[in-house]
Parts: C-alpha cells; structure tokens; sequence
C-alpha cells in the first residue's frame, strides 16, 4: 500500500501544475488588462465603453489559446507525462513500476494505468523483512481537480482491477513499522479493489496460502494515517486460506466499527505448538469474530480490539508424557 499511494502523490502533481498554469494565465491576462483599461482612460468606464472591449476580447482569446495548448499538450503527451512521472518514482529503490499504457487527462482528473505491474520490497535494501510482486489489468485515479485550484490533493477514488500478485516475508522486523512518509500528503476518499488474488508466503514458519478478494472498498482515507483508516474504514469479501470472511464497516454514536468474521477454522493448524508446550493435540474447527472500534469524539486516537471464538467442535487427546495441567484437562474434557 505505501508504494501505491507514492505512486499516487507522484502522479497527482501533473494536473496541479497544469491547473495553476491555466489560473495564473487568467489572473496575468486580467491585471495587464486593467492595467491597460485605467492606463488608457480618463475612467473605467469610459474605458469599458470604448478601448476596453478590445481588450477583453483579446483577454479570452488569450485565454482560450493557452487553455487550448495546454489541452493539446494533455491529449498528444499524455502518455509522455505519465511515464516522466513513472520514472520519477522508480528512482525510489525499494520498488519498481511498470504499465503497458495510459489513457486519460490530467486536466479532466482521470488516469488510467493498463498492464500495471509493481514489485518491491519492504525494510533495508539489502536485508529485506518481506518483497512483493503485484500487477493489475487496469489502475484508475479519479482526482478532485476543483480541489487542487483550492491546492487540495484529493483523490476521489483509485480502482484496482484484476489483481494478481505474491507477500513474502522473510524474516521478522527488526523495528516497529514507521509512519509513511510521503513528500506531499493527500486524502483518499475511497479505494476500490475487485478481483484479486494473493499469495501469502511466510519463510520464518514456512508456510504459504492464497487471499481472494471479491470486492474491497477502503475510505475516506488520509495518507499520514492510512493503516489507522483501513483499520475501522474498510470492507470486504473473500475468502483466506479457503475459508470464507466477510468484513464489514458502519458508525453509531460516533463510534466507527468494523467487524471481520471468519468461519469453520480448522484448529490443526495450531495444533503443533500447543503439542510442543503441553504434550496435547487440539482438533475441530471455530468461528472468528473480531471487532474494531474508534470513538471519534475522544480526547485521543486509540482502538479498541475486541474478539471472540465459537467452538464449533473440539478434540482434545494426549500425546507422550503430560504434565498434571494437561491431565486435569484431558480429565475435564472427558467428563
């Protein structure tokens, strides 16, 4: 996520910089205008009567032929820009991007990134704690260009279309995940992602399973305070592993809430480590029900993380020598 929204803000830079220009030709044309109107008259309105139509005519002629350039510019090298500001961002050496086009227009707000592909990797550059691969058929920024006249970096949305793509972790992390940092900051309003499927692999435990994602929607959402927004702003449907989830959002009482259900886990899993502690085998399957939730009339930012598991079956059998807990419980369970 850190690189997309680095991608992201990079891109958001173009339609600004177009924006102002178009603003600060209109505002040039009207001064030297008025310039021009007072200069050339007794009085303004003597000045609008007369000389002053000419002028203001040649103002919007102005006007239109610079807001003309620079539309030709948006629609002949739109493709151009976009790979300026890709390769801008693949300066950056912790991931790389690719696509195999554009389309769109900076001045409208809209861009599109076809065969977009990204890989990358998390921590330091030569010990990484995970690396990741990830492409789209289609990546999609829709920008509040109203917003930017106002130098307001808005998002209005960002669509991920058939999702493919590979999380490995290799080791843990030796510090605390730090804040993004990005070299302009914005807001999201929201994140669409549809069709998507990852593959986790985790070498400190030597395990591997896939993510699917029907559908995810993510926002409004702040890039200084993304991960804290997708925890209470996000829901989903997929499957984990094979198993079912569904994660839903809602506010009541201004309290944000969001809540994950996962289904029918099998408990085999976790079995080994408890085998390695208690000399005992667990077996059967839970459902997992796991709740955020973010007070917004607090004095300070905190969540609240509440969980709950429903057996929906347990076995429970000794393996070699117990200790007395474990033989209490096997007592327990079998009374």
């Amino acid at each position: 996520m850190d690189a997309l929204f680095v991608i992201a803000a990079e891109l958001l830079i173009v339609p600004l910089i177009l924006w102002l220009l178009i603003v600060l030709d209109l505002a040039v044309g009207v001064v030297t205008t008025t310039v021009a109107l007072v200069l050339g008259r007794r009085s303004f309105g003597e000045a609008i009567r007369g000389r002053g139509r000419v002028l203001i005519r040649r103002l919007l002629v102005s006007v239109a032929l610079f807001f003309a350039g620079l539309l030709l510019v948006d629609l002949l090298f739109f493709n151009t820009l976009v790979g300026i500001v890709l390769d801008e961002v693949g300066d950056d050496e912790r991931f790389s991007v690719d696509i195999d086009s554009a389309s769109g227009s900076f001045i409208r707000g809209r861009i599109e990134l076809h065969g977009f592909a990204l890989e990358g990797v998390q921590g330091e550059l030569d010990d990484p704690s995970a690396r990741y691969q990830l492409s789209a058929d289609r990546l999609s920024l829709d920008i509040d260009t109203a917003g930017l006249l106002a130098l307001r970096l808005t998002i209005e949305e960002i669509e991920l279309a058939g999702v493919d793509g590979q999380l490995e972790r290799l080791r843990p992390r030796k510090q605390p995940m730090k804040r993004l940092e990005l070299e302009r900051d914005f807001a999201l309003e929201r994140l669409r992602v549809d069709d998507l499927r990852l593959e986790l692999r985790d070498r400190v435990i030597d395990r591997a399973f896939e993510l699917e994602l029907e559908a995810l929607e993510l926002g409004p959402l702040r890039s200084e305070y993304a991960l804290f927004d997708a925890l209470v702003r996000t829901e989903a449907r997929g499957s984990l592993a094979g198993h079912r989830f569904t994660l839903e959002r809602g506010e009541t009482d201004g309290t944000l809430h969001s809540t994950l259900e996962l289904r029918d886990l099998p408990l085999a899993p976790a079995s080994p480590a408890i085998e390695d502690r208690t000399g005992l085998r667990i077996g059967g399957s839970a459902d997992l029900r796991v709740t955020n939730r973010y007070d917004l009339n607090a004095d300070e930012a905190a969540i609240d993380l509440l969980g709950r598991v429903a057996l929906r079956s347990f076995e429970l059998n000794g393996v070699g020598e117990l200790s007395f807990a474990a033989r209490v419980l096997l007592e327990l369970a079998d009374s």
